[in-house]
């Protein structure tokens, strides 16, 4: 390969590791190392996975004739920190202690970031991260749960959400900032977001608090009924959370994940797998048409038939056998009256490995990241 200026790009998902190349800003290595269950649930933690997601990395850049030493900059899809704007910043060991601290969330993305800043320590090279998934621009209206002890947060794929968005306001000849939108995320979790002229101002906790459940994830859950199951003396704390995240959702019924092993099941003409499967998609109709009453002028109010709110499906790559099924219904087709009078887009894109390209590693390609520039050191 030649000597341009190479952008690693790392973006651990909870089903996979994705891992891109750029070369002067051309995507020239992508791969999707997928991880089975069986695999993965070998971790106590997501802590023990450091090694395993390191070499998943290595052997990528192994089979492509690269090498750390070539790497210019690296851009990982960030990790669970304290809330910030949507923004580009500069991996700090104050972002790494967040992330270890587990005060944000466990995820497979907290272990891809310490990894990213261990390499970037090692080889001398920016660390950067765009848009992470504790993204916080949420309207005050968003923020109430109905009970002053517990505040909604913001926890979802912000970096795949924005990137799409941007993607679809290009296809209207707009800026992001221009337009209302709402995206949905279908993936090994699933976030439906309100995105009002560049800000996403309403979406679902998808990492372990509410919305649609998901392949691995229960999603909102009757209140009473999970104080009950909490108290049953059944479970512990860690395992009513990993029944929350990990074990939750398609898992949980069908004891799978793999969407496209549920369809083979739909096919077989088992009738509890088509039956779990459309629940699923019932809730993700739901949530986007709840997220259509977010993007109004002033913040937080009704805006379906204000011009220009559009809903968009967005799969990423472990997810996009969603995007395929003839069960599911096209974005912003009337059903249960959801998102009623918006018109509809379908996207599929690497949104993670371009995304982060883009919105990180290109600000680093083009000597825009040092402190006080436009990068930011959380």
């Amino acid at each position: 390969m030649d000597h341009g200026k190479k952008i690693l790009i790392i973006n651990p998902g909870s089903t996979s590791t994705k891992i891109g190349v750029f070369f002067d800003g051309e995507l020239r290595v992508n791969v999707s190392v997928k991880h089975d269950d069986a695999e993965l649930r070998k971790f106590p933690t997501i802590w023990d996975q450091y090694d395993f997601r390191r070499e998943a990395i290595f052997q990528v850049l192994q089979k492509n004739q690269l090498s750390m030493g070539e790497m210019d900059a690296i851009a990982c899809r960030g990790g669970n920190v304290k809330p910030l704007p949507g923004g580009i910043y500069r991996v700090c060991a104050r972002m790494i202690a967040d992330m270890k601290s587990g005060a944000y969330g466990g995820h497979p993305i907290n272990v891809g970031g310490l990894v990213a800043y261990d390499l970037g320590n090692q080889f001398n090279i920016p660390v950067l991260t765009a848009d992470p998934p504790m993204t916080d621009e949420l309207c005050p209206s968003a923020r109430y749960s109905g009970i002053p002890q517990i505040t909604r947060c913001s926890s979802f794929h912000a970096l795949n959400q924005k990137a799409t968005a941007r993607k679809i306001a290009a296809a209207l000849g707009k800026k992001y900032h221009e337009v209302n939108l709402i995206v949905t995320h279908l993936g090994g979790g699933i976030s439906v977001g309100a995105h009002r002229r560049g800000k996403i101002i309403d979406v679902n906790n998808a990492l372990d608090g509410d919305g649609p459940f998901s392949p691995e994830r229960a999603g909102s859950l009757p209140a009473g009924d999970l104080v009950k199951l909490c108290f049953s003396g059944d479970f512990s704390q860690s395992e009513v959370l990993k029944l929350l995240t990990g074990n939750g959702g398609l898992f949980a019924y069908l004891g799978t994940t793999n969407v496209l092993e549920v369809e083979k099941r739909i096919e077989a003409d088992d009738q509890k797998a088509a039956e779990v499967f459309e629940a699923m998609i019932y809730q993700v109709e739901g949530d986007r048409g709840l997220r259509g009453g977010a993007g109004g002028e002033g913040g937080c109010h009704r805006a379906d038939r204000e011009p220009g709110l559009l809903p968009a499906a967005f799969g990423e790559p472990e997810g996009e056998d969603f995007l395929h099924r003839p069960r599911v219904p096209e974005p912003g087709r009337e059903r249960d009256g959801s998102a009623g009078g918006c018109g509809a887009a379908l996207l599929q894109q690497r949104g993670g490995i371009v995304g982060l390209r883009r919105r990180g590693g290109g600000r680093c390609r083009k000597g825009r990241n040092q402190p006080g520039m436009t990068a930011k050191t959380a």
